[in-house]
């Protein structure tokens, strides 16, 4: 028998109104409430005899908003003559609960390590020397990924030569020639 309803949403129980004599049994939320957050709603139906004792109350809590994008801190695009083993640094994202770092010699990188819980990440097992190497980083949380970070890239060091045997005349030898 009922001809209107009235939608009471909110973030406290019990909620407050929210939309007054709509005429169907649904209501898309057109103005975006908070990420991550508990609501709660029920409805009251209405007609010209008057109105109903209310729906009883249920709760939803909002999805957390997907994560900022990162932003590389170092090393620098282009940086030269990098360590082997580098420490990559990238800003914190909000809302991000984990990143996954993308590093290799091409461009896109191939994921790296997956997972991560801060915002640097030192590469343990030595890169090749005079290398280029491109990187960047993505953020995630619960609800999904944000944009990947802008792609930087470094090169390694060259490696130091290594150490030189001496061959001829060997060492004491006696006679050798004035011009060896």
């Amino acid at each position: 028998n009922a001809t209107l309803y009235d939608l009471y949403l909110g973030s406290s129980n019990p909620p407050p109104v929210y939309a007054q004599n709509l005429s169907g049994i649904s209501y898309v939320v057109s103005t975006a409430l908070n990420a991550g957050t508990p609501y709660y709603w029920n409805v009251v139906a209405k007609n010209s005899t008057g109105s109903a004792p209310a729906s009883s109350t249920w709760s939803f809590t909002t999805a957390v908003a997907v994560p900022g994008q990162v932003t590389l801190t170092s090393p620098s695009s282009g940086a030269t003559n990098q360590s082997t083993t580098p420490t990559l640094n990238w800003s914190a994202s909000s809302n991000a609960t984990s990143y996954d770092l993308y590093l290799g010699t091409s461009n896109p990188p191939a994921v790296y390590a997956q997972n991560l819980s801060g915002i640097s990440y030192v590469v343990s097992t030595a890169l090749n020397a005079g290398t280029p190497y491109y990187w960047n980083v993505v953020a995630k949380n619960s609800t999904g990924s944000a944009p990947a970070s802008s792609t930087w890239s470094f090169t390694t060091a060259v490696a130091a030569p290594g150490q030189v045997t001496l061959t001829s005349p060997s060492s004491g030898a006696a006679n050798q020639s004035r011009t060896p």
